[in-house]
């Protein structure tokens, strides 16, 4: 019938798409299986070849079904271009209100993960005050999240004050932020349009991101 053909051209699937899943990532190459929906399907995947290799056939059909609810499941949410963003929350470093990102839905919104130490992202700032100055007044978000790693929360209120930032500061204290968009370094730089899709994704302020950023902000 159709499952056992559906159970035929999945087996065939199942573990090249569990082995590109998988070597990427052991090898450096990506972060592959680099989003919740990715990572699910994988191992709804490797419970239906344990099943199979078990033999009994009603759980094995149960995982099948597992694994094709999975795949048409829509992308909830991810930390790479063309997926939507991973929601979060987080407080300023000084504390108050907790913000979030999906708060500015609607909105095209720039996330930048980065330290106080990171000569890279010390250079970015001046440049970043640029792009607040001449993009906020068209309705962009910017959200700098400052990793707990090698600085403190006074650090980041400090350099805030010192330097006079003027776009929102983040802090995200235990890196479980950071951890969940597979921050590998800093700055890491995403533009997310106003629909909560990500559209870039970079380490730099270049080009390619001002290309992006002038195509989401109103004209």
């Amino acid at each position: 019938g159709l499952v056992c053909r559906l159970d035929d051209v999945l087996e065939r699937l199942a573990m090249p798409i569990i082995i590109f899943g998988w070597s990427d990532w052991a090898l450096g190459r990506s972060s592959a299986p680099a989003n919740s929906r990715s990572r699910l399907i994988v191992a709804a995947l490797e419970w239906w070849i344990m099943t199979k290799l078990s033999g009994l056939r009603i759980v094995s059909l149960f995982s099948l079904a597992l694994v094709a609810l999975v795949w048409l499941l829509p992308s909830w949410g991810g930390t790479a271009v063309g997926q939507p963003a991973e929601n979060f929350t987080l407080s300023p470093p000084e504390g108050g209100k907790a913000i979030s990102l999906a708060q500015f839905k609607g909105k095209p919104t720039m996330v930048v993960f980065w330290a106080t130490w990171c000569g890279p992202c010390r250079r970015e700032v001046p440049l970043l005050k640029n792009i607040h100055r001449e993009y906020s007044a068209k309705g962009l978000q910017m959200l700098a999240v400052a990793i707990a790693y090698r600085e403190t929360r006074e650090d980041v209120l400090k350099f805030k004050q010192n330097n006079e930032l003027p776009y929102t500061i983040l802090w995200d204290d235990d890196n479980k932020i950071s951890q969940q968009y597979e921050v590998e370094g800093v700055p890491t730089v995403l533009l997310v349009d106003s629909k909560g899709v990500i559209r870039y994704r970079g380490f730099h302020v270049n080009s390619e991101f001002m290309t992006v950023l002038d195509s989401l902000v109103k004209k």
